[in-house]
């Protein structure tokens, strides 16, 4: 029902972190949050590549968080930036990629860490009755009979079906598991949910 990971055309979504390099050109050794053979990575023309600390960051604490690293190595590339992707392939459990600006062992180790974000508008449209999970946060959540019981903040994947994390203004949180038998409607474009759940629970 879901296809993994990972709202708005446009808007990066970090899809995968960098965890080395491989060989002396520069190749990266990338950790994709889904199956490697399905993630986005592989079709995606452009990556984003940011520090962890980046994404969410303001000015000055990216700042204070860049005087505290280890002066770069030379040739570094600046960082958050936007890369072509030259070459990729996948390689058991994560995927191998060449990307503009980085041709040497040196600076692909210095980017060990890194996330990955690809731009929502690079991803392929989803199949019939699956999802993208960063579709479904924001999305409000409410009972077959319109009873409201919050909003998705965040989804799990605990090996046999997704949950949703559904908080309520209230503050109280609901585990929903996100199957056929609880989720009866998903409406990603009108930002609602139906679950047949019981409120006081």
């Amino acid at each position: 029902m879901s296809t993994g990971q990972p709202v708005v055309v446009g808007q990066p979504v970090v899809v995968g972190r960098i965890v080395g390099s491989y060989g002396v050109r520069g190749w990266l050794r990338i950790e994709p949050f889904n199956d490697p053979n399905e993630s986005v990575l592989l079709t995606a023309r452009r990556w984003r590549l940011q520090r962890p600390d980046q994404a969410a960051a303001g000015t000055a604490v990216r700042a204070a968080a860049a005087a505290a690293r280890p002066a770069p190595y030379p040739g570094m590339p600046s960082l958050p930036g936007v890369f072509a992707v030259l070459r990729r392939k996948v390689q058991g459990e994560v995927l191998l990629a060449s990307i503009e600006g980085v041709d040497v062992k040196e600076v692909a180790d210095a980017l060990r860490g890194c996330e990955v974000a690809v731009d929502r508008s690079e991803f392929l449209p989803a199949g019939d009755d699956e999802f993208y999970w960063i579709d479904l946060i924001g999305c409000s959540v409410s009972t077959p009979e319109g009873i409201e019981l919050g909003v998705v903040e965040a989804l799990d994947d605990h090996g046999a079906h997704p949950l949703l994390h559904v908080r309520d203004p209230e503050g109280r949180e609901r585990l929903i598991p996100f199957v056929s038998a609880h989720v009866t409607d998903v409406d990603v474009q009108a930002r609602r949910i139906v679950a047949d759940w019981d409120p006081e629970f």
